[in-house]
C-alpha cells in the first residue's frame, strides 16, 4: 500500500513548479560550488581523491537531492511519480541493458563524425573555447581515473558510475522527461526534448550527437518500462564499462582505446549495430508497460 501525503506546493501552476524545479537546482549548484570551493581549499593539490570527493558531493547536491525535495513539495506520492518503480517486464529490461552495447559501433560512428564537425570561421573563438574546456575536463578526468588498486576501482564505480547514474535519471527522466511529456502530451516529443537537454547540459559540443542518442535509449526505456531503476541500471552500465576498461588499461597492460571502444571501420558492423539497436527498441516498445485506470481515471499500478 502506498504512503501518500500533502505536500505543500501540490496545487501550484505548471509555470509555478518550473521555477521550484530551477530554483532548487540553482540552489544545488551553488551548494555544490561551496562543497568544491572548500575541499580545494583543504586539499590544495588536484588529487584523484580530492576530484572523486569533489565529484561525489557536486553530483549529489546537484542532481540528486533537487529532484528529491521538488518532488516531495509537489507530490502525493513522491517516489512512484519519480519513477521509482519496479521493473515489470523481464524482456524490456533485457533489451534495455543489451542496448547499451548492441549500439556502440553507430554510436561510435556518431562520435567521429561529431569530433570532425567545425564551426564557420566566424565562430573560431568560440570552438577553442569549447576544444580548451574538453581538453580541460579529459584532463580531470584522466586524473580522476587513476586507480592504485581495487578501493579506487570500487570508490569510481560508485562515484563516477553508480551516482551519476541514479542523480541524472531522476534529474532528466524522472523530472524534465516527465514533466515534458505532460506539457507535449506526446511521449517521443518528451523523450526527444529532455534528450537535447540532457546532452546539451553536460557542455561537451564534441560529444553531443553520442551522448544525444544515449539520452534517447534511457528517454524510450523509461518511457516504456516506466521504471527509473531500469534506466539507472542501463545508464550505470554505460558509465561502469568506461571505469573498469581504464582499471584494465593501467593494471593488466591491456591497451584499450576507452573514448572508442567498440567502434569499427567495417561499415557492416556500424549498420548491423543500428539494426540491432532499432530491433531491440522493438522488443522493448511491444512489451511496455501499458498504464490502466480506474472508471475515475486514476491509475491503477
Amino acid at each position: 500500500m502506498k504512503t501518500s501525503f500533502f505536500p505543500i506546493f501540490k496545487n501550484t501552476t505548471r509555470t509555478g513548479r518550473l521555477f521550484i524545479f530551477l530554483f532548487l537546482v540553482l540552489f544545488g549548484l551553488l551548494l555544490g560550488s561551496v562543497i568544491s570551493t572548500v575541499a580545494m581549499l583543504r586539499f590544495r593539490e588536484q588529487t584523484p581523491d580530492m576530484l572523486r570527493l569533489i565529484q561525489g558531493l557536486t553530483q549529489i547536491t546537484t542532481f540528486i537531492l533537487p529532484p528529491l525535495l521538488y518532488s516531495l513539495c509537489v507530490h502525493s506520492h513522491p517516489i512512484t511519480d519519480l519513477g521509482v518503480r519496479r521493473i515489470r517486464n523481464i524482456y524490456i529490461a533485457i533489451a534495455g541493458l543489451a542496448l547499451i552495447y548492441v549500439c556502440l559501433p553507430f554510436n561510435n560512428m556518431l562520435t567521429d563524425f561529431n569530433e570532425a564537425m567545425k564551426l564557420p570561421e566566424s565562430l573560431s573563438k568560440i570552438e577553442n573555447l569549447m576544444k580548451t574546456a574538453e581538453e580541460t575536463a579529459a584532463q580531470l578526468t584522466e586524473k580522476m581515473m587513476e586507480m592504485n588498486g581495487l578501493k579506487d576501482l570500487a570508490f569510481n564505480l560508485i562515484i563516477i558510475a553508480l551516482i551519476p547514474a541514479i542523480g541524472e535519471e531522476l534529474t532528466f527522466r524522472g523530472i524534465i522527461q516527465s514533466s515534458l511529456c505532460r506539457f507535449f502530451r506526446n511521449g517521443t516529443w518528451g523523450v526527444i526534448v529532455s534528450a537535447f537537454i540532457f546532452s546539451a547540459i553536460h557542455m561537451q559540443f564534441y560529444g553531443f550527437l553520442p551522448r544525444f542518442v544515449l539520452g534517447l535509449l534511457l528517454g524510450f526505456i523509461f518511457l516504456w518500462s516506466k521504471s527509473l531503476w531500469l534506466s539507472s541500471a542501463m545508464h550505470f552500465l554505460n558509465n561502469a564499462s568506461i571505469v573498469v576498461l581504464y582499471y584494465l588499461n593501467q593494471h593488466y597492460n591491456i591497451s584499450i582505446d576507452v573514448e572508442h571502444f567498440g567502434s569499427t571501420d567495417n561499415v557492416w558492423i556500424i549498420i548491423a549495430s543500428a539494426l540491432f539497436s532499432v530491433g531491440l527498441l522493438a522488443v522493448a516498445y511491444s512489451n511496455r508497460d501499458v498504464e490502466k485506470h480506474d472508471g475515475r481515471g486514476r491509475e491503477i499500478r
